[in-house]
């Protein structure tokens, strides 16, 4: 499977959904697919740290998929998970045309923060999340763009 696929064989159509057919697979399922990304190579080239372009974050990020525990995480609609693909490989081929090696170390981080662990896109350092009882509140937040798929608000 290439980088930029995925594997929706797991789909599933719950049946609350019968009017208005959304399409949803189960977290477990995303996060297996994420661990599927990534390469025995790549993996042991996570561990030793000597992966190219790649920030700590996305990194330590990275190494969680792979060592999180697999449990039942509930599901998420597979559409908002390949909008987010989709958006991501748009602003990066913009943005980092000059890497794509590294599109990954961003991509998958990205999909396990929004859809897996339900936590900020983006370190606190850098944007100033704050979790609250109510969630997490983020003051660069912005409408639209890749701030839409993030838990923050």
């Amino acid at each position: 499977m290439k980088a930029n696929e995925w594997d929706m064989e797991n789909v599933c159509i719950p049946a609350e959904y019968s009017s208005s057919v959304q399409t949803c697979m189960t977290r477990n399922d995303l996060l297996n697919d994420l661990r599927a990304q990534i390469s025995p190579a790549e993996r042991a080239a996570l561990r030793d740290d000597t992966v190219q372009n790649i920030s700590r974050y996305n990194r330590m990020t990275l190494l969680r998929i792979l060592e999180c525990e697999a449990s039942d995480y509930g599901r998420v609609d597979a559409g908002r998970v390949e909008a987010l693909h989709a958006a991501l490989r748009e602003y990066l081929n913009r943005y980092m045309q000059d890497t794509p090696e590294a599109h990954k170390w961003i991509i998958l981080p990205c999909l396990f923060l929004a859809f897996v662990a339900m936590e900020p896109m983006h370190p606190q350092a850098i944007v100033g999340w704050e979790k609250t009882e109510g969630g997490y509140l983020c003051p660069s937040r912005e409408e639209g763009g890749i701030c839409q798929w993030c838990v923050c608000r």
